[in-house]
């Protein structure tokens, strides 16, 4: 059961965003970021990284992120002690990282943005 690991869960869908880049500051958690439309773009790091699925380690320096006009997906943070149960890694490999769920060795989460977006949902 994955509930008593996430702390919080976000959804969030806008439009008309006016701001070119996002500042995801510094917290106590891993934080994983699922796009249902566009790729995530992380800029201003050593590597850029692009991808629909994200799973960022506890860092120490602000994260900017490319944003486009109309967004739509899910944020989750984690607990530390979460990321080897879900991610197949220590929080610690995880430290000062980002890195897309296609990356990460298990298939399932590599397809978590497509069938979230493929999600009909009822409401």
């Amino acid at each position: 059961m994955v509930q008593p690991l996430v702390s919080r869960y976000i959804g969030d869908e806008q439009t008309d965003v006016t701001l070119p880049v996002h500042r995801g500051l510094p917290s106590r958690h891993v934080t994983v970021s699922i796009s249902l439309q566009q790729p995530v773009r992380v800029t201003g790091r050593a590597t850029t990284l692009s991808a629909r699925g994200l799973v960022g380690g506890l860092h120490t320096e602000a994260v900017l992120i490319t944003q486009d006009r109309t967004q739509c997906g899910i944020h989750l943070e984690l607990h530390p002690l979460a990321v080897r149960s879900l991610f197949g890694l220590s929080a610690a490999e995880l430290s000062g990282r980002i890195v897309g769920l296609d990356d990460v060795d298990r298939p399932t989460l590599a397809q978590l943005p497509d069938r979230l977006a493929s999600t009909e949902l009822v409401g």
